[in-house]
């Protein structure tokens, strides 16, 4: 148990050891129990996956007819707003 550290061996551990502390609060985030948050569409009774769009500003066009077009369009594209008659 006497062993003698080297100036190699004792950069490679304390290394590690920082590695150790910066990846702990990294993994640790991750929690698997967590089931994807689930909405129902109203008319179809269909659950759908929440996602994220952003801030509320990425689509804030006020009243703009054409502005709030040219989101929707962004958003989706324009085959879908032909399909759904907009």
């Amino acid at each position: 148990m006497d062993k003698e550290y080297n100036r190699r061996d004792v950069l490679k551990l304390s290394s590690l050891a920082g590695l150790g502390l910066v990846l702990t609060p990294l993994l640790s985030s991750f929690n698997f129990k967590d089931k994807m948050l689930l909405r129902k569409i109203p008319s179809s009774n269909q659950l759908l996956q929440v996602i994220g769009l952003g801030t509320w500003q990425t689509f804030d066009v006020g009243n703009s007819e054409p502005k709030r077009e040219n989101a929707l369009k962004g958003f989706v594209g324009n085959e879908q707003i032909r399909r759904a008659g907009y």
